[in-house]
């Protein structure tokens, strides 16, 4: 029963984590006075052979620095995929022993790289409490 719930709990915080950088817009972002790496995109792009390359590195990673008047979202694409891998992780953690152990470091890793992206480590907080909460309780996934 107690393992259901928490299988349950990962489950839902995968969905989260997928409806929060996938499909949520807002006209708000985090990201204001913060470089938006502009001038070396704009060389990148224009200085090299293998400018497909680079564009499509640049799109997979763009996301809005700036607030706007039409909602939309503020996750780059390469957040949007990772979610789908966040939610894998999550149901995964649950049937592979080896990262049973490392749950904690992982979840602290998925943190980490939201620091690319302010809203992203907004959108994360929920998952980083409870998290947090399963792990001091002794309630995680060991």
């Amino acid at each position: 029963m107690y393992q259901n719930s928490l299988r349950l709990v990962s489950v839902l915080e995968g969905l989260y984590v997928i409806y929060m950088f996938c499909f949520f817009k807002t006209t708000k972002t985090l990201e204001l006075g913060r470089w938006d790496w502009g001038e070396i995109s704009t060389s990148l792009k224009s200085n090299t052979k293998s400018k497909s390359i680079f564009s499509s590195l640049i799109n997979l990673i763009y996301h809005p620095t700036t607030a706007s008047n039409i909602p939309e979202s503020q996750i780059c694409l390469f957040g949007k995929y990772a979610s789908i891998a966040i939610l894998i992780y999550f149901i995964l953690r649950h049937y592979v022993d080896c990262l049973k152990g490392y749950n904690i470091y992982i979840i602290l890793l998925i943190f980490i790289c939201c620091f690319s992206n302010y809203n992203a480590v907004v959108y994360m907080i929920p998952i980083i409490l409870i998290e947090l909460y399963l792990y001091f309780t002794k309630q995680d996934f060991k």
